[in-house]
């Protein structure tokens, strides 16, 4: 199961390579979703950067470009939260309901 957003985001001055990209994730962003969510929520309270993300869920660094919005997704929808900085980088962690999703998820 995924976590249920309409569609992938483009960023408001997307151009067409940009918009021609979002709609071939599209299909598989709200799976990618559900996926990057579950990551986040079991790195509990020390979260996951973008990187750590696509490394913790078998992804080559190329991938990262699918990975990384869908962090913007989860934070519009109250799943995710921005925990602090590792580094140079992000990092992000599990709210409470993006928890319960998790642990939802675990238990099908």
């Amino acid at each position: 199961m995924s976590v249920q957003i309409p569609t992938a985001q483009a960023h408001a001055d997307a151009g067409s390579s940009e918009r021609a990209a979002q709609r071939r994730i599209a299909p598989v962003a709200g799976h990618l979703r559900g996926r990057v969510l579950a990551a986040v929520a079991k790195a509990g309270d020390d979260g996951l950067t973008a990187v750590e993300a696509t490394e913790a869920l078998h992804m080559n660094m190329a991938q990262l470009y699918s990975v990384a919005p869908r962090f913007a997704e989860l934070i519009r929808d109250g799943y995710v939260r921005v925990g602090g900085r590792r580094g140079d980088r992000q990092f992000y962690v599990a709210t409470e309901a993006g928890t319960a999703w998790a642990r939802t998820e675990r238990a099908a």
